[in-house]
């Protein structure tokens, strides 16, 4: 019960949300795709809710901009396929 009252009055409150990010991966290379994937993710939406709030001018936007083109553009060589397997074989 004190859990679930500590949980409602976070909830409730004005303070800025917290992110964490878990980063999975049996390998370095799986770890590091998960978290440009992530990066990507999270860098448009930051995007998208800074034009909604900033009309003015504070290198941001190039940046955000910049650095979504760059994992844009290099996408093939961080993504790797995972192979699929055809049903009833294990």
């Amino acid at each position: 019960m004190g859990l679930r009252l500590e949980t409602k009055m976070i909830l409730m409150t004005d303070t800025p949300p917290k992110y964490a990010i878990v980063v999975d991966g049996d390998s370095l290379d799986e770890a590091v795709e998960e978290a440009a994937h992530l990066l990507y993710l999270l860098l448009s939406r930051a995007l998208l809710v800074h034009r909604r709030r900033h009309t003015e001018e504070c290198g941001f936007e190039e940046f955000a901009l910049e650095t979504l083109a760059a994992l844009a553009k290099h996408r093939d060589i961080y993504t790797h396929e995972v192979p699929v397997e055809p049903p009833g074989e294990e």
